[in-house]
């Protein structure tokens, strides 16, 4: 298995995904414990610590975790999946979208950005059910080409780039 990402959210959340391999994609969540330091050669232990392999889901390009609240998002073949924890517990919610997701950015922490490999941004509100959110097609935003990378650079700018030569 090939872990390719890794990120910290303020919680403490420790969120890492993996391509895949024999048995597909994994997405690993954790909770650190709340020391502020550790000796030389010790490691943070999570509190608690969760992995997942969605089978629905059969590759995982990309995640991002919330830095307000820990809410978690990954990007897949056939969509994204929300990950929140609720009362101690992980929830999941997917969202099938039309295309390969290959970037992700929290604007808000109820608001995502999913760049696409057919060159659309699309906005999620994270509080609707599923339903809701793929029905609306009027938050796309198209670029020329795939959408590989998004940076929220303030409030009201977003930039979105593509592979080389795009």
């Amino acid at each position: 298995m090939i872990w390719f990402l890794l990120v910290i959210a303020l919680p403490r959340y420790l969120g890492s995904t993996s391509l895949g391999g024999k048995v597909g994609g994994a997405i690993n969540l954790g909770k650190l414990a709340s020391r502020d330091t550790y000796t030389v050669g010790e490691l943070p232990q999570a509190g608690i610590q969760v992995t997942l392999y969605p089978s629905c889901y059969p590759s995982i390009w990309t995640s991002a975790v919330s830095k307000v609240d820990g809410t978690a998002a990954v990007g897949t073949s056939r969509g994204i999946i929300i990950i929140k924890e609720i009362q101690h517990q992980w929830r999941d919610q997917g969202l099938e979208l039309p295309s390969d997701v290959f970037a992700l950015e929290f604007l808000r922490p109820d608001l995502l950005a999913c760049g696409s490999r057919d060159g659309a941004l699309r906005l999620v509100d994270t509080r609707l059910p599923t339903a809701y959110a793929n029905s609306d097609p009027s938050f796309t935003i198209r670029h020329p080409s795939s959408i590989t990378h998004i940076r929220q650079t303030n409030e009201n700018h977003v930039v979105v780039c593509g592979p080389e030569d795009s």
